[in-house]
């Protein structure tokens, strides 16, 4: 027993000297631990205190203590409501969402907040730290009106300070809510979202370190149901992604990289079991990034959506185990029986819980599985942005279940920046007149060369902008492809052009960069200018 303490302090040892968490491989969706987290998918039903709720964790990989602030969104991708939870190093937050929807908000606080270590006790080999941004904590129960309002919001209800508005979709359910929650590492304490100007950035609240994991829980005591999975883990690297690169916040970021989260993929594989012992079938998890509007939008008509919704997924073939396929989204003129009908949009908004075999995903086959590619297409073009995750339930009537991450079977972070044709270099850079103060700069960014417009496809046509006081930097990705051996008509049309905009300007002489083209402009002025040649 004399050798235990000496034992013992060389594996503390070795423990905090590996307590900085490994940087795992980006693009891969592994199991390391991340800046971001996502769950993709909530629900809660208020109405039974016994029914179902949602739970998950969030995890410090690290020794050294961190923020995680966590956004809740509605199932159509419009932020509600955001709050900080503080861990110390090594530390582990679980959080009842049934408890958020009541207005109870996790009660967490650095050492400056709780220094007698009764809500965020620090452990034996943990960091307690202060961060000054964070008087807030611990939080305070929600107010009355803001718990009614989360409600409405996340139950498809109109809202009053919305002008009667929604802010996701209604499924004849008052006091069943639903949506997705992110968590990111953060600096301070935050009141911003993630398309907040100051979220990113240099000089952003965001944080990269990669220390973040967790997992979550379907819970339904009056229904014998339980289920977990892991939190979907989306790793930082500032050093990989940068302007123009497709990331987890690309559509938030207008495409400047500056979040430098991994993104997702489109297309996803998951099996399908409904019979035999699994008599309760399977339900799809699904997480979609889209073109939503991330706005409040009208309902008064029957079902209400807002612009972007239903989005139809670009392609579901649905396999049995003999390899007969179905190909859902090509023209049928009777799907499963006649007379003919449209087969559903069975993944319609930012999250889904949907049951395989039900009316929204109606499947010939008992036993089998789906390739779905959850790709956005607009007018031909493939949206470079658009990415999500799926995973699966296999259920047994109240008795069990098992939770599967579907199978990733693409990426959109490839080597080079084409997912699709060859990248072409920049030839034109211009600005928009007029310009005003308090209002952004627009630009217009054209390729270099001559493109026929009659065998030139376009894959992705694209622009950002980073803001750096003075100093603008701009990136753009064409990627074009020959799409013809023969004749062409002798137009350049062909390459097209990408459009995008600067934050708000103040009066002041500015510079935009883009590779090698540099062009000066002031604000406020009459007309715009170009730098540059296309041809």
């Amino acid at each position: 027993m004399r050798h235990m303490k000496p034992l013992l302090a060389i594996f503390v040892l070795a423990l905090t000297a590996s307590a900085l968490p490994v940087l795992s491989a980006t693009c891969a969706l592994d199991g390391g631990p991340a800046a971001t987290l996502l769950l993709p998918y909530f629900e809660v039903d208020l109405g039974n205190a016994s029914g179902r709720t949602t739970l998950f964790s969030v995890n410090n990989a690290g020794s050294r203590a961190v923020i995680a602030h966590v956004v809740l969104w509605t199932d159509v991708a419009v932020p509600t409501l955001a709050f900080d939870v503080y861990l110390t190093g090594y530390d582990l937050q679980t959080i009842n969402l049934r408890d958020v929807f009541q207005g109870r908000l996790p009660r967490t606080a650095d050492a400056a907040r709780d220094p007698g270590d009764l809500l965020s006790p620090r452990g034996e080999l943990s960091r307690d730290d202060t961060f000054p941004g964070c008087a807030g904590l611990p939080p305070q129960a929600l107010p009355a009106d803001a718990v009614d309002d989360l409600r409405r919001a996340h139950a498809g209800l109109p809202l009053a300070k919305f002008s009667d508005k929604c802010a996701g979709l209604y499924f004849g359910q008052p006091m069943v809510v639903r949506g997705y929650a992110t968590i990111d590492v953060v600096k301070d304490c935050t009141a911003l979202r993630p398309g907040d100007s100051g979220y990113f950035g240099a000089a952003g609240v965001a944080g990269f370190d990669n220390v973040l994991w967790g997992d979550f829980f379907y819970v339904d005591p009056s229904g014998l149901f339980a289920q977990g999975e892991s939190l979907v883990r989306l790793e930082a690297d500032p050093a990989r992604f940068g302007a123009g690169s497709a990331t987890f916040y690309a559509r938030y970021v207008n495409g400047s990289g500056a979040d430098a989260r991994e993104p997702l993929v489109r297309k996803w594989a998951s099996r399908f079991i409904n019979g035999g012992i699994f008599n309760a079938g399977t339900n799809l998890i699904v997480w979609r990034d889209g073109p939503w509007t991330h706005q409040p939008f009208p309902c008064t008509q029957s079902p209400a959506y807002p612009p972007g919704v239903p989005q139809a997924e670009k392609g579901l073939l649905i396999f049995d185990e003999q390899e007969h396929v179905y190909d859902a989204t090509a023209p049928h003129p009777c799907p499963f029986e006649c007379p003919p009908q449209a087969y559903p949009t069975p993944f319609p908004a930012a999250a889904t819980l949907v049951a395989v075999g039900g009316a929204s995903l109606p499947v010939p086959f008992n036993f089998g599985w789906l390739l779905t590619d959850l790709g956005v297409q607009k007018d031909g073009v493939d949206d470079p942005y658009a990415q999500a995750w799926v995973g699966q339930i296999d259920s047994a009537d109240k008795r069990f279940s098992v939770g599967f991450d579907g199978t990733q079977l693409d990426s959109i972070c490839p080597p080079g920046r084409c997912s699709q044709g060859q990248e072409t270099a920049v030839g034109e850079l211009c600005v928009f007149g007029p310009l005003e103060v308090g209002k952004p700069a627009r630009f217009t960014v054209r390729p270099k060369g001559c493109f026929s417009s009659s065998c030139t496809q376009i894959h992705q046509a694209g622009c950002a902008v980073e803001d750096d006081g003075s100093e603008l930097r701009l990136d753009a990705l064409f990627c074009l492809q020959a799409t013809t051996t023969g004749a062409c008509t002798p137009d350049c049309s062909g390459g097209g052009f990408a459009q995008c905009s600067s934050g708000a300007l103040q009066a002041g002489s500015y510079k935009a960069k883009l590779g090698g083209l540099s062009l000066s402009f002031t604000v406020p002025a009459a007309a715009g200018s170009c730098v540059g040649s296309a041809f």
